[in-house]
């Protein structure tokens, strides 16, 4: 389970139980809790909250069952989907919805800076969560150890590396246990053939790849889409006191 499947059922969760809280506290609508007493009288909340109840609800078991099946079937661009898509929708469905329920007089030129001024912070998110997941990772290197940040980032003491190597091969993956695996991009935990556990940093369709071995039996592979820096990388590494040796 990577951090997409968490974030997913935190969200689909939140909008569950989200539901369940409005139908019992309207005022915790955005927009009726600031409504004048006139407006509040023009308004069905009774009808509305059951909308809105049904909406968040079902959107909430959207996002997680499609979650759980794009999960079987190793495909994170579609859990992306499922939380997109509700995300986008929700806020002008629930708008448009909210005006048969009012009797008076509405204020459509607010009703629709709140739905743009939304989905503005909702698409923000969203495209920084893919810039952040889609950024090659930083590797700094010291004599104490190999820095590796970003999304799934970790450090490997010098003294742990057993051997590295430059290589244009990459063992078969067999499934994604904790990562995240965008097309070409594969970040994370992912059991490969052969090999087990392994961490991944990669571009996978530009070798060449770098791979370390450390602690006696952990594999990572990691590379840029720059050839020229995957190569930097390993020379980097050759110069590192406390590394033992590389693999021929």
């Amino acid at each position: 389970m990577g951090a997409i499947d968490i974030i997913n059922y935190l969200l689909g969760g939140f909008l569950i139980s989200l539901g369940f809280l409005i139908n019992k506290s309207p005022n915790l609508i955005a927009g009726y809790n600031t409504m004048s007493k006139d407006d509040k009288a023009n308004f069905d909340i009774i009808g509305f909250k059951q909308v809105l109840k049904s909406t968040l609800i079902g959107n909430g078991i959207f996002i997680i069952m499609g979650t759980l099946i794009f999960y079987f079937i190793s495909w994170d661009v579609g859990k992306i989907f499922v939380t997109i898509l509700p995300g986008s929708i929700l806020p002008l469905y629930l708008v448009y919805k909210s005006k048969e329920y009012y009797k008076g007089k509405t204020n459509k030129s607010k009703n629709n800076y709140l739905v743009a001024a939304f989905n503005f912070v909702f698409l923000t998110v969203t495209a920084c969560f893919f810039s952040y997941a889609f950024k090659e990772p930083q590797v700094s290197i010291t004599n104490e150890n190999v820095q590796i940040s970003g999304l799934y980032g970790f450090d490997i003491p010098a003294k742990d590396i057993n051997s590295f190597v430059i290589t244009d091969t990459l063992p078969k993956i067999l499934l994604r246990t904790n990562g995240l695996g965008l097309g070409n991009i594969k970040k994370g935990n992912f059991k490969l053939e052969n090999y087990g556990l392994c961490k991944l940093f990669l571009q996978v369709s530009n070798t060449p790849y770098l791979k370390i071995v450390y602690s006696n039996d952990k594999l990572v592979y990691l590379n840029f889409k720059d050839k020229g820096k995957t190569t930097q990388l390993y020379n980097k590494l050759l110069n590192v006191k406390n590394i033992s040796g590389t693999e021929k």
